[in-house]
C-alpha cells in the first residue's frame, strides 16, 4: 500500500493546481497546431484535448537521428518515438518559449 501515497501525492497536486493543468492543455493545443503546420499529415489537431499529443512519426518525414541532432543543437532533450508514434506532453516545466524552441528546432 505504500505506493498509494505516491499516486495520492500526484492527485493532490493536480487538484490543488487545476488552473495550471488548463494552461498545459492550451499549450499542448498550440504545440499541436505548430506541428501540424510543419508536418500536416503527422497530427490531427482536433484530437488534442489534453496535455498529451501523439504524432504519427513516419509522416514527419525526418529520421530520429536527424531530429536528435536538431534537438541537441537547440539544447532540447527528448526520448525517441516508440514504434510509429511519438508522444509529447506539456507540463508545469514547459512554457510558450519551450514550445517555440521545439518548433524552431523542427523547422
Amino acid at each position: 500500500m505504500r505506493q498509494v501515497g505516491v499516486i495520492a501525492a500526484a492527485a493532490r497536486v493536480a487538484l490543488a493546481d487545476r488552473d495550471r493543468l488548463v494552461e498545459d492543455h492550451i499549450l499542448a493545443k498550440r504545440l499541436a497546431e505548430g506541428l501540424a503546420e510543419l508536418f500536416p499529415d503527422a497530427i490531427d489537431v482536433s484530437k488534442v484535448e489534453t496535455n498529451i499529443l501523439v504524432l504519427d512519426f513516419p509522416k514527419v518525414g525526418l529520421s530520429w537521428p536527424e531530429i536528435a541532432a536538431r534537438f541537441e543543437a537547440g539544447g532540447i532533450k527528448a526520448n525517441p518515438p516508440f514504434g510509429s508514434t511519438w508522444r509529447l506532453v506539456t507540463h508545469r516545466d514547459v512554457d510558450n518559449d519551450d514550445v517555440d524552441r521545439l518548433l524552431r528546432a523542427l523547422s
